[in-house]
Order: C-alpha cells, then sequence, then structure tokens
C-alpha cells in the first residue's frame, strides 16, 4: 500500500495591533471654566494573542506559522483589552487573503454564498463567549496580483469596561485535511503565504444606546 505522503505548507498567520482612536474624538469635549474642570476621556484597546513558539511565554501582537500541517489545529487567539479610561463598543475584522479560494477547501457548496460555515471550519467552531459574526463578505483586493479577499466582521456583544478584557476572538484554526501539496502550492503562488489578518476597533460607549448605532458613528467618520 502506498504510503501518503505528509502535506506541509508555510503558513503566516498575523495578527495586527491597532490603537482605535478614531470614531471618538467628535464625542469628546474639554470644557474649562472658573468652576469646573472636566477632563477628556480616552478610548484605547490592546491587541493580541498566544505565542505559538513559546506558548508560556508573554503574549504578542503577530504570529508566523511555518511547516503546517492539513488537519492539524494550531493555537490563535486573539484577545481584546480595554486600557484605556472609558467603556467601549468592540469589534474586530478577520481578513482572510485569497479567502475564497482557500475557504472553498472547508465548505462543500463552493458555489454558494456567504461561506459562513467554512470560516467556522477554519476556526474549529471556536468562535468565543461574548463574539458573534455580523457581516460576511469577499472583497477584491489592491495589491499587485488582485485576490477575492474574504471580510468578517465580529461584534463583541455588550461593553467592554475599562480595564476590561474580552474573551478570545476564537480559539484555534486548521487546514482542511483533504488538502493536497499541489491544493496549497497552487494558492500560495496566488497570493504568497496564506494570510489572515485580524483589527480590532474600539468607540466609546457613552452616548450611544446600542452597538450598532456607534458602529455606525465610527464608519461615518472614516
Amino acid at each position: 500500500m502506498k504510503k501518503k505522503s505528509i502535506l506541509m505548507a508555510a503558513i503566516a498567520v498575523m495578527l495586527v495591533a491597532v490603537l482605535v482612536v478614531g470614531g471618538t474624538l467628535a464625542y469628546f469635549t474639554d470644557t474649562k471654566s472658573a468652576n469646573n474642570t472636566f477632563t477628556v476621556g480616552d478610548v484605547k484597546i490592546k491587541l493580541d494573542e498566544s505565542n505559538v513558539n513559546d506558548p508560556n511565554g508573554d503574549r504578542v501582537t503577530s504570529n508566523e506559522y511555518t511547516g503546517v500541517l492539513p488537519g492539524i489545529q494550531y493555537k490563535k487567539d486573539p484577545v481584546v483589552t480595554n486600557t484605556g479610561k472609558n467603556d467601549a463598543y468592540v469589534r474586530a475584522v478577520v481578513t482572510i487573503e485569497n479567502g475564497m479560494n482557500w475557504l472553498g477547501f472547508y465548505y462543500d457548496k463552493t458555489s454558494t454564498f456567504p461561506q459562513v460555515e467554512a470560516f467556522e471550519k477554519l476556526i474549529c467552531n471556536t468562535l468565543g463567549e461574548g463574539w458573534e459574526i455580523v457581516s460576511f463578505k469577499n472583497v477584491m483586493s489592491t495589491q499587485d496580483h488582485p485576490t477575492s479577499d474574504t471580510v468578517v466582521t465580529l461584534e463583541y456583544k455588550g461593553v467592554l469596561k475599562a480595564g476590561g478584557v474580552t474573551s478570545a476572538m476564537f480559539e484555534n484554526i486548521m487546514l482542511p485535511a483533504k488538502m493536497t501539496t499541489n491544493d496549497i502550492t497552487t494558492r500560495v503562488a496566488q497570493n504568497g503565504v496564506f494570510h489572515i489578518d485580524v483589527v480590532a476597533q474600539a468607540i466609546q460607549a457613552d452616548g450611544f444606546t446600542s452597538w450598532d448605532d456607534a458602529f455606525a458613528a465610527f464608519d461615518a467618520q472614516k
């Protein structure tokens, strides 16, 4: 019986740490008078995850995974911390470069969109407590060799208090076991290494009645 070859791929899964103040300045005021002083608040967040090369060490803002095997789960647990003085609404934007081609292997009906089920398989069905998928779309990238990237927006339910920490957006990622060496090399050739980019965004909670209202204002100020 022919021995099944071991599949290996170079994969870079990036975490983008973002300090977000955008979408807040129009709502803060700094007013001084003879009797009262108002101190401007702030919204600041930190985004990090476990170090795949040193799981017991300090958390990091990016990871590079090499020698990845299809069918094996790898740790990826992005967490948002509110390091500012004000309570905030939080969301995360997860971009999978060349996502339409990569995610097709997680979902049998590749012509059916949106491929939410495929994304859930990519993260091993480990969507964290308090996180919810609110938007899923495919957009053309602006690179020299454009590809259709998959952009997934996650809402963190409720308000993240000053000093508070979210649960991990997800815990693990995995390439599908059925991928062959040719499948992988073809996709890497299309868009270089496999990237998953995570960006966290936050806006003050004060002055808004809901997450939707807050991020409508956030997006309007871009």
